[in-house]
């Protein structure tokens, strides 16, 4: 098949911030979370981060790629999957954490989002700090497997290429006996519910007091640990 799934690595990550910005550049709430200019530092800062992200804990942060191998090889998907097989240290009140018998020692907690060049500093703090502070207050006291992100070039969309990057994760987190958990924007969120995880929070981020023209909702989804059934034969 012309589509596979591989290892990402460091130079894979150059790629990166150019599929983003190609997949996201025509939604109406980027002009608002990022009205530019998008510089050639912006997108080397956002390079220099995610291969540090990847070098500080490469056991925690998985790194997948989808290749075309019909296009020598041309990465046309990433996703980052996140292994937290220990709670994460997250600062949330006890009365906003979801239930949780958990008593094992913390995992390091997960990296918060860095603000870049090009970026509404106010905007994207509320935005994407609200996506932030849902995803801590529901994996706090959980281990799991988490969906850093996932991005599709938009050229290779609709060929199965992000499906393939959601169903390697669900795997694994089958694999290690852990819930699978995500932020999903809408542009994900029929996938992600074919792919068998729930809503479990929803929120809303209402761009037009900033002067944009977009009420964006977007979920915290999870699926839980698949039950196994004691065999019949």
């Amino acid at each position: 098949m012309p589509l596979e799934v591989r290892a990402a690595v460091a130079d894979d990550a150059h790629r990166v911030p150019e599929m983003e910005y190609l997949a996201y550049k025509d939604d109406a709430l980027s002009a608002i979370l990022f009205p530019g200019p998008m510089t050639a530092y912006a997108r080397e800062e956002r390079t220099r981060k995610l291969i540090e992200q990847l070098q500080s804990d490469p056991l925690r942060n998985r790194w997948m790629k989808v290749i075309d191998t019909d296009r020598d090889g041309e990465m046309v998907a990433f996703s980052n999957w996140v292994v937290h097989q220990e709670p994460p240290a997250v600062a949330v009140p006890a009365s906003e954490m979801r239930t949780t018998t958990s008593t094992t020692t913390p995992a390091p907690a997960p990296a918060t989002r860095t603000l870049g060049p090009g970026c509404n500093v106010a905007v994207c703090e509320e935005f994407w700090g609200g996506m932030h502070a849902t995803r801590l207050r529901n994996i706090a006291g959980w281990p799991h497997v988490l969906l850093g992100f996932l991005v599709t070039h938009p050229s290779h969309q609709r060929r199965r290429a992000g499906r393939k990057l959601v169903d390697w994760g669900l795997k694994m987190a089958d694999q290690l006996q852990l819930p699978a958990m995500l932020n999903s924007t809408p542009n994900g969120h029929k996938l992600y519910l074919d792919c068998g995880l729930r809503d479990v929070e929803r929120s809303v981020f209402d761009s037009r007091k900033y002067g944009g023209q977009v009420v964006r909702t977007t979920w915290f989804m999870e699926r839980p640990v698949p039950v196994s059934l004691p065999s019949t034969s």
